[in-house]
């Protein structure tokens, strides 16, 4: 299985038998790409394809007996590698939820504006993104990643949720160990119980 980090990827099958000849290359369901994406390095799933995804000819039309094909897949995740264009796509979505994050903020929706700039940390942790992007992009990457950790610490407490404020606060300055938005934050902690106001 390979995937290039976009939403289309490539799922081949090796048929078994004489001559060990190559089946013919699939476009991988988004459905399976976007499971496969999920994964963390060292996670093991099984993975079911149906129809002309399960059939190595290519025919989903079945057998005689009317069987329905069925491949299943027993995959461990080894290695991601991020092409070009996917390390590119992904930070724009960071980007795309992390503007959501503080469109919700300003109408005071707090827990839709922290899972917005949970989902962009994460996808921007992601194995190897950072290192994937180009000089630019990667300084751009980490400024936007350490802008949602502290959005997220400001998120958590507006919520009275002081251990997770501090969590994330710790977070950004672990990368921008000067950066005063989360050091304040992480400070009131300590120092404050009671909502945050801008």
């Amino acid at each position: 299985i390979t995937s290039s980090g976009s939403i289309i990827g490539v799922l081949t099958a090796r048929a078994a038998g004489a001559g060990g000849a190559t089946a013919p290359t699939i476009p991988m369901p988004r459905a399976l790409h976007m499971g496969l994406a999920s994964m963390r390095r060292g996670e093991r799933c099984e993975l079911s394809c149906r129809g002309a995804y399960g059939d190595a000819s290519g025919d989903a039309s079945g057998d005689a007996s009317g069987a329905t094909p069925q491949l299943r897949i027993l995959a461990e995740l080894l290695e991601w590698r991020w092409s070009d264009e996917g390390a590119a796509a992904a930070l724009g979505r960071a980007v795309a939820l992390k503007a959501n994050g503080a469109a919700s903020f300003q109408i005071g929706d707090i827990g839709g504006a922290h899972g917005c700039f949970e989902r962009a940390a994460r996808l921007l942790q992601g194995d190897g993104l950072l290192l994937a992007l180009n000089a630019a992009r990667r300084e751009q990457a980490r400024d936007l990643l350490v802008t949602c950790l502290s959005n997220q610490a400001l998120c958590h407490l507006r919520r009275h949720e002081w251990r997770a404020a501090e969590r994330c606060a710790s977070g950004a300055l672990v990368h921008a160990p000067g950066h005063a938005k989360a050091a304040y934050r992480r400070g009131l902690r300590e120092r404050c119980r009671s909502p945050l106001s801008n």
